[in-house]
């Protein structure tokens, strides 16, 4: 989801010139279930198997796995293979 804008009068600037455009999947903001910020609601998720009886990692590793893959269903770069992933909020 990347495209290269050119000006609309080639007078302006020249043909030689164009702009970058990244369109920004959910903004730049976590998947849902995944706010860890101070004042997020989202539980964190258990990863101490051995101590606690809410031990959840697995399924929530699952989770953003499937996020991760439905989003490189659209933002995998064909060239290189990679996923550009923000992952936060401003604050």
């Amino acid at each position: 989801m990347e495209w290269v804008q050119q000006p609309m009068s080639e007078e302006s600037f020249g043909a030689d010139y164009g702009i970058l455009f990244h369109m920004l999947t959910n903004i730049y903001v976590f998947p849902d279930g995944f706010n860890f910020d101070v004042t997020g609601q989202d539980p964190v998720f258990e990863t101490d198997k051995k101590e606690k009886t809410t031990y959840d990692a697995p399924q929530e590793a699952e989770k953003l796995d499937k996020w991760l893959d439905d989003l490189a269903k659209d933002y995998v770069d064909s060239q290189t293979g990679h996923l550009f992933v923000l992952f936060g909020m401003d604050f």
